[in-house]
């Protein structure tokens, strides 16, 4: 006999024992099995085909016996079997998959995982297609439905899905063999095929066809009246017209054309035209729609286009309205409104007119050079978008080579208000300009300019009459808020500097008279002039209508000024022309409204020019108390913009005018409302909950990401409904929509906020056109609110905020003695709120409370510097910003030995310069020197320096500024630094 030695011997001599070394009791004991099966070997996986692997082993063996195996694809248990064979199946081709196998018995034991085994189902190019599928079947379901089904196809690797064909029109796709397709006419029949598709896109041959019409009905429902109905003058004896589809239960089949009562044709498609009219008559207009069973709507709005002077209606998809009888005084006037100036379902009727009498008396060289043009409009709404209007104009009494500028009679101030012209044919002697309202116009000439350019001065001065404020919007959108400070500055010089018997610039300031931060009536005014043109802007900042030369650019700015006596509004912009191939409007190089550019505008108001020298001087909200020039001449035009160092390279200079983007009465509410501190109860005011704001409105949270914003709106002429925010200026026209609850609760998250300071403006309102327009009316709620976010700005100490150096290094040496820290005591200091010494115009410190000043005014060879680096953190978004200004006295030395001021800033790391600013006093270099003490001190005022890191993550960055006195010893210099936390 031969024994299992494995098995069967063990056995019998257990029992054997256990029979001789028994416990007494005659029934055995079982012992508890705690012996796991062995590992199992030998695991070989092999790809069979492009998604199945197969898996093989040797058995594994067990005290007691193995029950069976864990299957491993990873870490994830994809199975058992009781065999030593497996197969994976539905893999992906082309992917490693690797196994381990472990053992079991019936006690519940384990073993370990035996040695891995990995595959790779291979990738095989498939371009065997389905065969094609058969017996298809269809069937009509009612009225609208055709029921489809057929038998499957078959394929080599597998069906994917079969695409339904109605003709040779894809209708849809499906999995399964059967497919509904819905929303069908009536009383029509359909005609399918089916094709499989299989994973690798091979396409199978057709179906047979199968065919069934669907039910007849009986239809009594009407289709929609036309809507959006536009109609276009096109040539003198013939109209053009469109309209929006109209909607039926089934289908329109057409539309039915009527002039007055008449029927005059029909058409399937959204426009007509009308030919061999009276072009001396109005003609009306309605249209129907009708479907394929007859049923007729309703007339729609009529609309009437004028004939000798000129009249129709526009909606939101724009239109011409233009004067074509030839002998009409005004033939050529036109007016263009563009698609989207109005709201959807909104139409306006635009009447052209015109008078002989002007509606003011013209005083000295002034001359009329045409008919005063009327345009009026049924709406009181101003035009979203400026609309294009050209008039004809006669030179007969203007002087050889004049040219004529566009006014308007402000009835409210009794005065000619400018207009923004875009062109002028001097050949046709047409004007054409924009507006966003309508008003009576005439073309206006100062006789002798092209002889001789005479010098203008409205008495407006920076100082005085600008703002106290910087353009604190000019990193929010191309330009910030400059149009609405220039064109508000204006507007108070003009109108209320008499009334209120001081100038703008002294007016609404509160807290430290030295800061504007803490300004915040002004600061909400500024806002609030932003959010009034913000619309239009974005179709002035490019100029891409603007077609003036530089020498008719001129010739306009004086006789503006001449004829209004107010500083006139002048754009410049920079750019790199239309970005090429963006997919947006015409691709000639060229940039317009509706195409991609980038680059920057600004505007800034014109005041004065001088003759003698061939100077403007100019307001700009960037500078403010600042007189800035620009030269001009008629070969070389604009140059020498005084302040050029602080932009990218301008490209071009535009004339523009007030009334391109506002309306006065616009300008009075916002008087009226920051007379009163924005307390007024006309108007609505938002309260802000939750972040917590201190007094400047600004609040500190640590988390970028998912930050609530909670509050509620209250009081105001109307209850408000909407509130409309944007972060960073970053949504321009179109803000964030969100809806109040019926107490004027409001909450939203803002998913990150991407800066180390950022600035959210908030609007609300009571109506909803307002809040679709995103330009909620001048009663409506406003505040503004800084989130500053800590750990994005990562130097220490960077705006001195610890009345301290802490952080930094400081030194002071000398010209003799280039040993750092050589000199003492050291001639640097830290500076609290208050004005320079030496210019007043500048504020010691820029943001907070404290700044550096480097060096001082002594003088004795010193030169003075602070450094700090730090490495850039991998945070959202990594700042750094800083402001400095110089104050250095001007001895007239060589260059070499004039006082100076280095500024740089480098990244170690990478071994490169990110900023380096050096000047000497009076250095050509930069064009904006203001004079202090007679002359004898040259002062650069505060720059403002913002640099991206973001692609120097981990990199350690260096600042370091030094101010020096002058190389012979007698005369002194410094720089003030200040920095956002």
């Amino acid at each position: 006999m031969r024994w299992n030695i494995k098995g069967s011997f063990i056995s019998l001599f257990v029992i054997f024992v256990l029979s001789i070394y028994g416990c007494g009791s005659s029934t055995s004991e079982k012992t508890a099995d705690t012996n796991s099966p062995t590992e199992p070997t030998n695991l070989t996986s092999k790809a069979i085909n492009s998604n199945t692997i197969e898996l093989q082993w040797d058995a594994s063996t067990d005290n007691i016996g193995v029950k069976g195996y864990e299957i491993y694809r990873g870490s994830e248990k994809i199975g058992t079997t009781e065999g030593t064979n497996y197969s994976d199946i539905n893999l992906n081709t082309g992917t490693k998959y690797c196994y381990t196998i472990k053992a079991y018995d019936a006690a519940g034991n384990v073993s370990g995982n035996g040695k891995e085994s990995c595959a790779i189902p291979p990738i095989i190019a498939d371009i065997e297609k389905p065969s094609a599928p058969s017996a298809l079947n269809a069937s009509a379901d009612g009225v609208d439905k055709v029921n489809i089904s057929w038998t499957g196809s078959s394929d080599n690797i597998g069906v994917d899905h079969y695409v339904v064909y109605r003709s040779t029109i894809n209708t849809g796709t499906t999995n399964s063999t059967s497919y509904n397709d819905t929303g069908l006419i009536a009383d029509t029949t359909y005609c399918y095929v089916i094709r499989a598709t299989d994973a690798a896109g091979n396409i199978s041959d057709a179906s047979n066809e199968a065919c069934a019409k669907t039910s007849a009905i009986a239809d009594t429902a009407n289709p929609t009246i036309p809507i959006d109905i536009v109609g276009t003058k096109i040539d003198y004896n013939k109209i053009g017209l469109s309209w929006s589809v109209s909607t039926d239960n089934l289908f329109v089949s057409g539309y039915e054309i009527y002039r007055g009562n008449v029927k005059i044709g029909t058409t399937n498609s959204t426009n007509f035209t009308d030919i061999d009219l009276n072009p001396d008559v109005d003609n009306c207009y309605t249209i129907k729609s009708y479907d394929k069973t007859g049923n007729i709507s309703d007339l729609s709005k009529e609309i009437c286009i004028g004939g000798g002077q000129g009249n129709g209606a526009v909606g939101s998809s724009g239109g011409t309205i233009e004067i074509t009888d030839p002998n009409s005084p005004i033939k050529g006037t036109k007016v263009i409104v563009p698609k989207d100036a109005l709201d959807n379902n909104e139409i306006v009727k635009i009447t052209i007119g015109y008078e002989d009498k002007l509606p003011g008396p013209l005083e000295g060289d002034a001359t009329a050079a045409s008919k005063v043009i009327v345009l009026s409009k049924d709406s009181e709404e101003k035009f979203k978008q400026p609309v294009q209007v050209t008039i004809p104009y006669t030179d007969a009494q203007m002087d050889a080579g004049d040219i004529p500028a566009v006014f308007y009679w402000d009835s409210t101030y009794n005065k000619y208000m400018s207009i923004g012209i875009k062109d002028i044919d001097t050949v046709n002697k047409t004007i054409t300009f924009t507006t966003v309202h309508f008003s009576n116009y005439v073309a206006i000439a100062s006789k002798g300019l092209a002889v001789s350019l005479s010098s203008i001065d409205t008495g407006f001065r920076p100082g005085t009459d600008g703002f106290f404020h910087p353009n604190f919007g000019s990193y929010d959108s191309p330009g910030g808020s400059s149009l609405g400070m220039a064109n508000f500055s204006s507007w108070y010089h003009d109108n209320k500097k008499v009334v209120d018997g001081s100038g703008l610039f002294s007016k609404y300031r509160s807290g430290d008279l030295a800061k504007w931060e803490d300004d915040i009536i002004a600061r909400e005014l500024i806002s609030r002039a932003f959010i009034s043109s913000s619309q239009i802007w974005p179709y002035l900042w490019h100029l891409g209508e603007y077609k003036l030369g530089h020498n008719m650019t001129t010739m306009l700015l004086i006789t503006t000024m001449k004829i209004t006596k107010t500083p006139q509004t002048f754009i410049f912009r920079g750019f790199s022309d239309e970005i090429l191939n963006d997919g947006v409007g015409n691709e000639d190089g060229m940039c317009d409204a509706r195409e991609k550019c980038e680059g920057f505008g600004h505007a800034v108001s014109v005041y004065r020019y001088d003759a003698t020298t061939g100077k403007f001087y100019i307001y700009d909200s960037n500078f403010p108390n600042e007189e800035i020039t620009v030269d001009w001449d008629m070969t070389s035009g604009f140059t020498n913009y005084s302040k050029a160092a602080g932009y990218p390279e301008i490209k071009k200079f535009g004339f523009e005018a007030f009334s391109s983007a506002f309306e006065a009465n616009e300008f009075e509410l916002l008087y009226t409302g920051a007379e009163s501190g924005w307390a007024n109860s006309k108007f609505q005011t938002i309260n802000i909950t939750s972040p917590a704001l201190d007094a400047n409105n600004t609040a500190i949270i640590a988390d970028p990401n998912n930050v609530t914003i909670t509050g509620t709106v209250t009081g105001g002429i109307g209850t408000a409904k909407y509130l409309v925010y944007n972060v960073n200026g970053t949504s321009g026209l179109g803000g964030q929509l969100v809806t109040l609850d019926s107490s004027g609760n409001f909450s939203f998250t803002i998913p990150n906020l991407p800066l180390a300071s950022n600035s959210i403006m908030f609007m609300s309102t009571d109506d909803a056109k307002d809040a679709t327009r995103m330009v909620p009316n001048a009663y409506a709620g406003f505040k503004e609110i800084t989130i500053k976010i800590p750990g994005q700005t990562f130097f220490t100490n960077f705006g001195f905020e610890t009345g301290d150096f802490t952080g930094w290094t400081h030194e002071t040496h000398t010209w003799q003695n280039s040993t750092p820290d050589s000199y003492k005591p050291e001639k640097s200091d830290i500076e609290s709120n208050g004005t320079d010494p030496i210019e007043p115009t500048i504020v010691k410190t820029y943001v907070g409370n404290y700044s550096a000043r480097i060096n001082n005014q002594d003088n004795s060879y010193h030169i003075s510097s602070a450094s700090q680096s730090a490495t850039v953190p991998s945070v959202t978004n990594p700042q750094l910003k800083f402001y400095w200004a110089a104050v250095l006295e001007d001895p007239q030395h060589d260059a070499a030995h004039q006082p100076y001021v280095d500024i740089k800033v480098t990244d170690d790391t990478a071994g490169t310069t990110l900023y380096y600013k050096h000047f000497y006093t009076n250095d050509p270099q930069y064009s904006g020197w203001i004079p202090a003490l007679g002359g004898s001190w040259k002062v650069i005022p505060w720059q403002v320096v913002n640099i991206d890191v973001s692609n120097a993550i981990g990199n350690q960055i260096t600042i370091t500024v030094l101010a020096a006195d002058c190389g012979y010893g007698g005369h002194g210099g410094y720089v003030y630094l200040d920095g956002d936390e």
